[in-house]
């Protein structure tokens, strides 16, 4: 029985997908090993990018043009296409082992669009990527030098509340806060010669734990941004046979401690 015509397009758009995941996970790597925070693929591979074996080059607009929601990420226009590190933590840094300072942070492909705005997407072996629409101000990894393809605006100029941008592949899953949270509990006891009880560490500065991203995941978090998250703070409540750690918060509404405590990767407010 031959195809119909959309049985052809499932199969092509599902092709695609398999070869953009591919093409993400090269990029990624020979970006992080080149310490190049983007990687331009408008117009072709740049030349820290060797081509992947019988495959010379990222079919871009083919992919764009083949996923399910292609027509709303082309929107006005695109007038750019690139892989890049964004301020977003990656959740399998571990298992990737790619070098700093950019192994920690989530790539993606970035589609730059004639309004301005940007989408984001990061294909899997098995889905189809979700589009996150937003700015490229709010997605630049601030702590790192400008890239030759964009200059970051003042500070000041930046729009405020940027965590109200954020898509659902940027949250923090619980499970991936928990072994963030009970790893520096361990590295900060080892460090000050301490017991793990003893760890007490304010993290509403934090450089290395995206608290907001975290809370914006489950519905009490964001009933705690709402509020006015006014203190953050990281305790050990027991070390044995396992460390399990608690979050002490309070809020501006309600000033009252208030406890998320962590076990078997989910997370619960008291």
């Amino acid at each position: 029985m031959p195809l119909s015509p959309d049985d052809v397009a499932a199969h092509r758009g599902t092709n695609m997908r398999k070869e953009a995941h591919r093409w993400l996970q090269h990029v990624r790597e020979q970006c992080a090993r080149a310490r190049q925070e983007v990687a331009d693929l408008t117009h072709g591979l740049p030349d820290f990018v060797p081509p992947l074996p019988r495959s010379p080059a990222l079919d871009w607009k083919g992919y764009v043009a083949s996923h399910p929601q292609g027509w709303d990420i082309v929107g006005p226009g695109v007038v750019k296409f690139e892989a890049r590190f964004v301020n977003s933590p990656e959740p399998n840094a571990r298992q990737l082992a790619l070098p700093a300072p950019y192994g920690q942070f989530r790539f993606d492909f970035c589609v730059h669009r004639a309004d301005g705005t940007c989408v984001r997407l990061h294909p899997s072996q098995n889905r189809d990527a979700s589009p996150v629409v937003g700015t490229l101000a709010s997605w630049l990894l601030e702590a790192c030098a400008s890239t030759p393809s964009y200059t970051p605006p003042p500070s000041s100029e930046r729009p405020p509340n940027m965590f109200m941008e954020l898509g659902p592949v940027d949250i923090v899953s619980s499970e991936s806060a928990e072994r963030m949270l009970v790893d520096r509990v361990r590295a900060a006891a080892a460090e000050a010669a301490i017991t793990p009880e003893e760890v007490h560490e304010d993290l509403m500065n934090s450089v290395w734990f995206d608290w907001v991203r975290f809370l914006k995941a489950r519905p009490f978090g964001q009933a705690l941004l709402r509020q006015g998250v006014t203190s953050l703070t990281l305790h050990c409540s027991a070390s044995t046979p396992a460390i399990a750690v608690v979050l002490v918060v309070t809020t501006a509404k309600d000033t009252d401690e208030r406890v998320i405590w962590f076990r078997n990767g989910k997370a619960v407010l008291f």
